[in-house]
């Protein structure tokens, strides 16, 4: 079953960063989609959730280690 989760997303400045975050997302397993807005500075991601855990989107590898960009989960619908 899929469910869609809002994430905050920090340490974004550039049309490339909103890219690099968006592809980094889609390259994990149980990620089915995913938005990603620099402006906003959110991320609406739609997830299997039989793959994923919707708290372990904040711990995928584009928001740990030495990543600059940090994601802080606001919202599963």
């Amino acid at each position: 079953m899929s469910k869609k989760a809002v994430l905050r997303v920090f340490g974004m400045t550039c049309k490339d960063c909103e890219a690099t975050v968006r592809k980094g997302l889609l390259s994990s397993d149980g990620v089915l989609s995913a938005k990603v807005s620099l402006e906003e500075g959110f991320a609406e991601v739609v997830f299997d959730e039989n793959k994923l855990r919707s708290q372990d989107l904040e711990r995928i590898p584009v928001f740990s280690g030495r990543s600059r960009y940090r994601a802080q989960l606001r919202e599963v619908i």
